[in-house]
């Protein structure tokens, strides 16, 4: 936070522990610029050039405290990995329904669920996905149910 603070604000603290995480994964700083970069295009060149500082300070800093405490972090990287995908649980979950073979899903958007509708919603017309948002967590149920009775197979997120 001190470091995200000398930048000008407390929300580059979040991009000084990812330069420190990039630094410990051995991640190339022209890596993590690219992706920030692309992350943040639709904002100011100035935002880019601070979250690329706190990027760096974080790499600096990280390495110089552990230098400081006398620890060393090994990681090797396994090109095995490189062929493999990385989901988040929403896109699991997400996949793993169109996998199933569902094709109706309705939700009532709350924190937990809303991922999974939206991600369903981008993905609906591909997979042959009827995407309704209710007005309410019951409705959603009711959608769900019906759907069901009408011969679909039916997802409920909510």
């Amino acid at each position: 936070k001190k470091i995200a603070d000398e930048i000008g604000n407390p929300v580059y603290a979040n991009m000084v522990a990812v330069g420190f995480i990039a630094d410990l994964l051995q991640i190339e700083e022209e890596k993590i610029n690219q992706f920030l970069a692309e992350t943040f295009s639709n904002k100011s060149k100035e935002i880019i050039a601070k979250n690329r500082q706190a990027a760096k300070k974080g790499r600096d800093s990280g390495l110089q405290s552990l230098q400081e405490q006398n620890l060393t972090i090994s990681i090797k990287t396994d090109e095995n990995v490189q062929k493999q995908s990385l989901i988040n649980g929403t896109q699991a979950v997400s996949l793993g329904a169109i996998v199933a073979g569902f094709n109706f899903v309705s939700s009532y958007p709350i924190s937990d669920s809303t991922g999974v509708l939206t991600f369903l919603a981008q993905h609906g017309e591909e997979f042959g996905i009827i995407v309704e948002q209710a007005e309410d967590e019951i409705s959603a149920i009711n959608m769900g149910i019906s759907s069901w009775y009408a011969g679909a197979r039916a997802l409920v997120t909510t």
